[in-house]
Formats: structure tokens, C-alpha cells, sequence
């Protein structure tokens, strides 16, 4: 659901709090062919909660992988996410598209807490009554902050590429998923967690029921390690992703304290919104979850989650699908798959949608 399209090509790119993805597909008849990956790190005062503190860091990350990957489309989708993103599912009386489009707005201050002047506001209807004139019908409501999309627009205009779609992250990876994977009967759970903020998408029969953004992520593996251990920021990254540091001899079992004590907190906020989710839902069961992120790297989280929830938890594979170009490596793109699908999902996009 984009907030705002125009008619051109599309490239993905990913604006994370971690790095900066950028992805290429080419479709092949009715597949996709990934032509083109790359990740560049940013430092980690650039994004902060959320906000944008350094867009010249970002700039030169994108236009790095723009020369490194010698890509020659201009036209972007990225994504928004987080607080300045609302996104609800919101019942509504019964009218035509256009009837909505014209009361979308009043529909809308009844449940955004944002200034309905400061936000661009988008929508799709999810079902109609089956009996017209003797229902209402469900409506998703997407609600973005106008300083935000504005700020990711420059940023892309900055890095010389045109933007042609900004949507949502969390229905990005809704989009990665469904073409990578059969159709789903039953109700699922989209879990991307990144380093600064976690998304959750619940979807019933492939329709979203409930979209959260909670800032909790890798970052806070990080910030405990740095902490407890005395090291410094780029020490702690290496000690989270398994890599021995020269500095200091660390304590393994402290260290899984550390690791089950965040996990558990990121376990704590899901099942709250799982638990928001069935109260406000016929459906008492979710049948599996399928997790991306860099933060699925981290040791023991995903069988944890799986222990404690009592849900199977599958790692999201963005390339089930979609062919990996020759021209690739393919053991370094798999490497980086789970971190891939929110720029695969925006790739996918098409002018229009």
C-alpha cells in the first residue's frame, strides 16, 4: 500500500537504523530473478528512535551502493516505520470507494494520535458485507507522518534516485512473503526485528488484522553487552555476532545471561501483542511465525521464541521464489537473507500498486 506512487520502474531500497539495503529484481515471465543486493553499514547515532540524525551519513551509504552494485535505475520504493507510522484496521460504514475516499480523513481523527494535518493518510478496504445497507466494512488506515515522508524523500533525492513509492515496512515483508510462499490457511505472524524497532503483522487467510511497531531490537543486545562488559560499541557488535575481541577474555555464561534476558523481553512484547491481537479477534490461535531481522543471528533466539510462545517459528526465506542471478555470490546474498526481506518486498512493487 503505497503512500504515494508515481509511474516508473522500481527499486527497493531499505533505510534501517543498522545499515542501508538496497535490492534489484528483474521478472522473468511469472518469477523474479534477484539482479542485484547490497547492504552498507551506517554509524549508530545516525538513526536514533526512529529519527533521522545524520541524513549525510545515509546519502553516502546509498550512493556507495548505487556505484558499488552498478545499478542504473533511478525510480526508488523505501519504506516508513516505526512511531511515525499509525496503521490500524478500523471498521466503517458501508459506501463506495469514492464515498471513502472523501470521509477518510474524519474516519481517520477518531484513531491516529497524530494532528490530522501533519499526516498523509492512505487506505484500502479489506471486505464488504455480504448483505449490503446491514454491516460495516473493514478498512485498513495507514497514517504517516508528513515530516517523516518528506525526510525520506530528500534523502533519496540527495542520493540523485527519484522516489516513486513510500509504503509501509511491515507490508513490504507481508509482500516478500506471499511471493515466496504458498498461500497461507490459517492465521500467521510477520516478525522482522532490526536493530532499533520490531514489527509485527498478523494476518488471517493472507488479509492483515494487526500491525504493531515496538522500539526494541538488536541494539539492545548491544547496549547490555557494551554495558556489563565495558567495551566499546564496535567491540560489543563483535562479541554479539559470535567474533572474539582482543581487548578482553569474556565471560560466556554472563554473556548468555545477557542474551536470555533481552530475548525475553523481545518474547514479552510480542506475546502482548498476540495477546491485544486475541482479544480483539474471533481467532484464539496463531498457527506460526515467520521471523526476519539481523536479530535472528542472535544465538538460541529463535528456538527460545518458539519454547516460550509454543508457536513453530520459521526464518523467512526472501529467496524461496525468486532465482539468485549467477552473477551473484550466492553464499554471501544467503547470508544476508534475513536482513533482505524488507528490500525484497520493496522491490517487488510495481508503479501503480
Amino acid at each position: 500500500m503505497g503512500l504515494f506512487s508515481f509511474n516508473k520502474p522500481i527499486l527497493g531500497v531499505d533505510i534501517g537504523a543498522y545499515s542501508v539495503k538496497i535490492a534489484q529484481l528483474k521478472e522473468i515471465g511469472k518469477t523474479y530473478q534477484l539482479v542485484a543486493f547490497g547492504e552498507a553499514p551506517i554509524h549508530p547515532e545516525a538513526i536514533v528512535d526512529g529519527a533521522i540524525m545524520d541524513s549525510g551519513a545515509i546519502v553516502s551509504a546509498i550512493q556507495g551502493l548505487i556505484s558499488e552494485l552498478g545499478i542504473k535505475s533511478s525510480s526508488v520504493a523505501t519504506a516508513v516505520y516505526g512511531s511515525s507510522v499509525i496503521v490500524k484496521k478500523i471498521p466503517v460504514p458501508e459506501m463506495d470507494d469514492s464515498e471513502l475516499a472523501e470521509s477518510i480523513q474524519w474516519e481517520a481523527e477518531q484513531y491516529i494520535p497524530f494532528d490530522i494535518d501533519e499526516v498523509n493518510i492512505s487506505f484500502q478496504i479489506l471486505s464488504k458485507p455480504e448483505v449490503s445497507g446491514k454491516s460495516e466494512m473493514d478498512v485498513i488506515l495507514v497514517a504517516a507522518k508528513k515530516e517523516k515522508l518528506n525526510e525520506l524523500q530528500n534523502i533519496i533525492t540527495q542520493a540523485g534516485l527519484d522516489t516513486s513509492i513510500i509504503e509501509v515496512d511491515a507490508f513490504s515483508l507481508q509482500n516478500c512473503f506471499e511471493v515466496n510462499y504458498e498461500t497461507f490457511e490459517g492465521t500467521l505472524a510477520l516478525i522482522n526485528i532490526g536493530a532499533q524497532t520490531m514489527s509485527i503483522n498478523i494476518l488471517e487467510n493472507g488479509v492483515s488484522n494487526l500491525t504493531r511497531y515496538i522500539q526494541i531490537g538488536g541494539n539492545n543486545y548491544t547496549d547490555a553487552i557494551q554495558r556489563d562488559f565495558n567495551l566499546k560499541y564496535e567491540e560489543a557488535e563483535l562479541v554479539k555476532k559470535g567474533e572474539k575481541i582482543t581487548s578482553k577474555e569474556i565471560d560466556q555464561k554472563a554473556l548468555g545471561g545477557i542474551y536470555r534476558q533481552i530475548s525475553s523481553d523481545i518474547i514479552s512484547e510480542i506475546q502482548r501483542s498476540f495477546d491485544f491481537y486475541r482479544s480483539s479477534s474471533t481467532k484464539e490461535k496463531i498457527d506460526k511465525i515467520f521471523l526476519s531481522g539481523g536479530c535472528i543471528k542472535i544465538k538460541g533466539l529463535v528456538q527460545y521464541m518458539a519454547q516460550k510462545l509454543g508457536i513453530p517459528v520459521e526464518i523467512l526465506n526472501p529467496f524461496r521464489n525468486i532465482e539468485v542471478s549467477e552473477k551473484l555470490m550466492l553464499d554471501e546474498i544467503q547470508d544476508k537473507a534475513s536482513q533482505a526481506t524488507v528490500a525484497i518486498g520493496l522491490a517487488l512493487r510495481k508503479a501503480g500498486d
